[in-house]
């Protein structure tokens, strides 16, 4: 695509709400999904089963000794 066709594409009055509906129409599909992958652990991050971090800090998942890692993981296999 050339400077002036890409000028064009976004001088397009409607370019921002067409913008929009496709991206709304692709993300339609994974409403329904459920929970996958590692969203059930940032769930306990959330709400505060994870011994490790808090709300604030759902991207850390293991302390970095290997003691306090056997413990978490004993942790996950016992809930509650």
């Amino acid at each position: 695509m050339d400077d002036s066709s890409s000028k064009r594409w976004l001088e397009f009055p409607r370019a921002l709400w067409l913008s929009l509906v496709v991206a709304l129409v692709l993300g339609l599909p994974t409403l329904g999904m459920g929970f996958a992958l590692d969203d059930n652990l940032h769930l306990l991050i959330f709400e505060g089963r994870w011994p490790l971090g808090s709300p604030m800090d759902l991207f850390r998942f293991a302390g970095g000794d290997a003691e306090g890692m056997r413990l978490d993981l004993s942790a996950l296999s016992n809930p509650l």
